[in-house]
């Protein structure tokens, strides 16, 4: 990530960063968030508020614990977020698609109705 990302973030996190962690063990914590307490287990990077998993990024919770660990942010991103993973995933041939006009949808296809997911 660019330092402007970085500045970005920790500007975001300012009045997180004050908030009280409730300790449990090394990498465990409960950040005292008012109604919306958080427990973060970092050595299983998971945290109650489910953003910590469902984005595989430190959600706000995690990212106080981690800086309260004094350890590194990015080591708890997944490696779907670094360059060379992206990189790595076009590094392939990306066929262009025809004019929508000129698609070949079966009817048993275009027939489905593809409802959005009820997070």
């Amino acid at each position: 990530m660019t330092t402007n990302i970085s500045e970005c973030i920790n500007a975001i996190l300012v009045k997180e960063r004050e908030l009280p962690l409730d300790p449990a063990s090394d990498t465990m914590y409960t950040v005292l968030d008012g109604d919306k307490n958080g427990v973060v287990d970092l050595q299983a990077r998971t945290c109650s508020c489910r953003r910590f998993q469902l984005e595989q990024l430190p959600c706000a919770h995690a990212m106080i614990v981690i800086w309260h660990s004094k350890g590194d942010v990015y080591d708890f991103y997944s490696e779907y977020y670094n360059s060379s993973t992206w990189k790595a995933t076009y590094a392939g041939v990306v066929y262009p698609l025809p004019h929508q006009g000129d698609w070949v949808i079966p009817n048993e296809v275009r027939d489905v109705k593809v409802l959005p997911l009820d997070i």
